[in-house]
């Protein structure tokens, strides 16, 4: 892929990775002005949406190719990401008992930062799988 294809890629997943943030901002909105709140504070469920929309850029920009050429995707990048992913997982287990994911049906700050870097580094290597899967250099 030409370099300027892959930087007009990056440019529409994040126009799009942008209007997904807003769609879920107002629907954020209008369940806060009815009275329900699903995380602990107004901030941290903004957080956590406009993370969500650039794990959506992430994820579509390297599906897509659009992020580096082929030649830098490498075994140990994946092997990084799992090991990481794996981690934060043990991380989150570990401290279940000290700090719970949820208080009163609300999804606590500390909690919700260790299942976000769950979440990135699993797609991130999942992403990075399915690159390579798709240019037929599998592991």
């Amino acid at each position: 892929m030409l370099r300027k294809d892959r930087k007009n890629l990056r440019y529409q997943y994040g126009y799009y990775s942008f209007l997904v943030f807003i769609g879920l901002f107002l629907m954020n909105q209008f369940l806060t002005g009815t009275g329900f709140q699903w995380a602990e504070t107004n901030r941290l469920e903004t957080w956590i949406l406009l993370l969500f929309s650039s794990f959506y850029f992430g994820v579509m920009t390297s599906w897509k190719g659009a992020l580096g050429h082929e030649a830098s995707i490498k075994k140990r990048m994946i092997l990084f990401y799992f090991v990481m992913s794996i981690t934060a997982f043990a991380v989150t287990v570990t401290n279940y008992k000290i700090e719970p994911i949820m208080v009163n049906g609300k999804l606590q700050f500390v909690t919700s930062i260790y299942l976000i870097s769950i979440y990135w580094f699993l797609i991130a290597l999942l992403s990075l799988y399915q690159r390579k899967k798709q240019l037929g250099k599998i592991i």
